[in-house]
């Protein structure tokens, strides 16, 4: 269920915009998707001869003004604004692509695992192959490129990770301007308005970020989901993670 009055972003003015690419400008990383035809990525489930079976990720985005009912057809809806994102886009993880053009997605603001509905022609639709994996058991992420596991590290969990269960997604990518606790750069998860205010607080922010090597494999009294500079420099540089990756926070 949404809870919807507590929403960022909400304006009363609808719209719709195509997705263009976004320039990284004052100092931020470009976030990028990728196209309508990248390869598949992969879920947890595991299948009777241990493999994983393939699924589809789809992502929506605008860089314009997107409206969201509570319910397709229903009349609760709100409007959220790309200008008030981090990254300047508006990002949703697709959870049904219905026959209808009715789209259901996790959206970007508070809280974590909020769903709503939004109709495909305000949004440009696509695809990517990318999966990440935390454990907060084994303090442990995996991030998964279709079924390959393309990366496994320790992580440093703090008090502002979520519980076990919750999906989330990579809603932007933030810079060097927020060289503060959090380290630089970061990707913001949905679930948070990760505010440039929390995010130099050091505090109410869900986030994978680089963290001290010495603190990998430990519970911290500070930030989220930390990560090996190096990882870090991997996801964002080299791999280049796509906005609307997904993010599952597991056992």
């Amino acid at each position: 269920m949404v809870f919807w009055g507590r929403l960022v972003g909400a304006v009363v003015v609808t719209g719709s915009a195509a997705l263009v690419a976004c320039s990284g400008s004052g100092g931020d990383p470009a976030p990028t998707i990728s196209p309508e035809s990248a390869a598949e990525s992969t879920t947890t489930t595991t299948l009777p001869d241990g493999s994983t079976p393939s699924r589809v990720t789809l992502v929506a985005q605008s860089n314009g003004k997107v409206r969201v009912w509570k319910e397709a057809n229903s009349a609760d809806s709100i409007t959220l604004n790309a200008a008030d994102q981090g990254s300047k886009l508006l990002t949703f993880l697709v959870v049904d692509q219905r026959d209808d053009g009715w789209l259901e997605v996790l959206l970007p603001g508070a809280p974590v695992g909020s769903k709503g509905f939004i109709q495909a022609k305000d949004v440009q639709v696509s695809r990517h192959r990318y999966r990440i994996e935390v454990s907060l058991s084994k303090h442990e992420i995996k991030l998964f490129a279709g079924q390959l596991e393309a990366a496994k590290s320790k992580v440093a969990l703090g008090p502002d990770v979520p519980p076990a269960g919750t999906e989330t997604f990579i809603k932007e990518l933030r810079g060097p301007e927020f060289m503060t606790l959090y380290g630089s750069p970061i990707f913001g998860l949905a679930g948070a308005s990760n505010s440039a205010k929390d995010i130099k607080a050091g505090k109410d922010v869900l986030a994978i970020h680089p963290v001290a090597v010495a603190s990998l494999g430990k519970t911290t009294p500070t930030g989220s989901i930390g990560v090996d500079p190096a990882l870090m420099t991997r996801m964002t540089a080299s791999l280049i993670l796509p906005l609307g990756t997904p993010v599952d926070i597991v056992e």
